[in-house]
């Protein structure tokens, strides 16, 4: 088949969250959708209850790490579709481990997958933006994306990464009316955040200092736990976001798409960053004395 002049969107990262809603709204405003997931992913992503017609949308397995897969893909896109008009980069991963315990796999695989991974995607979609007139290119960054907290460092300098190498893109893409938008949600009621991988070494310390940086995860744990709890942010809001971005005239860098979120980065711009630290040390501070003086016992990172 060939899309003509319908739109075609390819999302990474789309058997739940963030991806799968966004390739619901995307289907839902008339746009041919290929959505991508690991080949383990697939499955369930087949279950999606708004993949309905096969005439409007695709299925395909995805590492985004694998650069013959994306070369693939791609070629199979331009061959039968013969167009590309949005490229929505929302595969990703989350590490959980303080950085004195990361194993440099960790920190590589975390790098490859929300970092270089995304890069190339774009790297390989270009051509065929190009010849389609121009697009839209979308990187789902997060609030992690410009502060961080302990045991998060691996997650936030990925994030961190994506940012500054989106900000290039966005101004080196102009020329080909190509926009790129960074992403940036804060807490959401998604699976997403409940699935982190925790450190492999953290896991096998059993000494002092390990025992501060279990005790550092758990204020961590429990900030999350309490901020997805009272969040009304989901998935579907964020998809709103991006949809929007999509069909902007001329769309900004970042968008910070949840109301933590806008209010963190209003913080960051306006605070002294000495201020900005110590209110986060304050809020992470609290928590911890309230689990200090709890009647509990700090539980290990397999309990995390």
């Amino acid at each position: 088949m060939n899309a003509g002049t319908r739109k075609v969107a390819l999302v990474t990262g789309a058997s739940t969250g963030i991806g799968l809603a966004t390739a619901r709204r995307l289907l839902e405003s008339g746009v041919f959708v290929v959505l991508t997931a690991r080949d383990s992913s697939l499955e369930r992503l087949q279950c999606a209850d708004f993949l309905q017609d096969p005439s409007q949308y695709w299925l395909r397995p995805l590492d985004v790490r694998n650069a013959l897969e994306r070369r693939e893909l791609l070629d199979e896109i331009e061959k039968q579709l013969g167009r590309l008009d949005y490229l929505i980069n929302n595969a990703g991963v989350i590490y959980r481990t303080p950085i004195e315990y990361a194993y440099e796999f960790e920190s590589k695989e975390q790098m490859l997958v929300n970092f270089h991974a995304p890069l190339e995607m774009v790297k390989v979609c270009l051509p065929l933006l190009r010849k389609s007139g121009g697009g839209r290119v979308i990187m789902v960054s997060s609030a992690a994306g410009f502060f961080s907290v302990p045991t998060m460092g691996l997650y936030a300098a990925s994030k961190h990464a994506l940012e500054g190498a989106s900000e290039a893109l966005y101004h080196e893409l102009k020329p080909w009316n190509i926009g790129v938008t960074l992403i940036e949600p804060g807490f959401i009621a998604s699976e997403a955040y409940m699935n982190c991988r925790l450190g492999l070494a953290f896991d096998k310390q059993n000494n002092p200092t390990a025992q501060n940086y279990r005790l550092q995860s758990r204020v961590i744990s429990t900030l999350v736990d309490r901020a997805i709890h009272m969040t009304t942010s989901t998935p579907d809001q964020v998809a709103g976001a991006i949809c929007r971005a999509l069909n902007m005239k001329r769309p900004p860098l970042r968008l910070q798409v949840t109301l933590d979120a806008q209010v963190f980065a209003f913080l960051k711009r306006f605070l002294p960053s000495r201020a900005f630290d110590r209110l986060i040390g304050f809020c992470l501070d609290r928590i911890r004395y309230q689990l200090e003086h709890a009647d509990f016992e700090v539980p290990t990172p397999a309990q995390v």
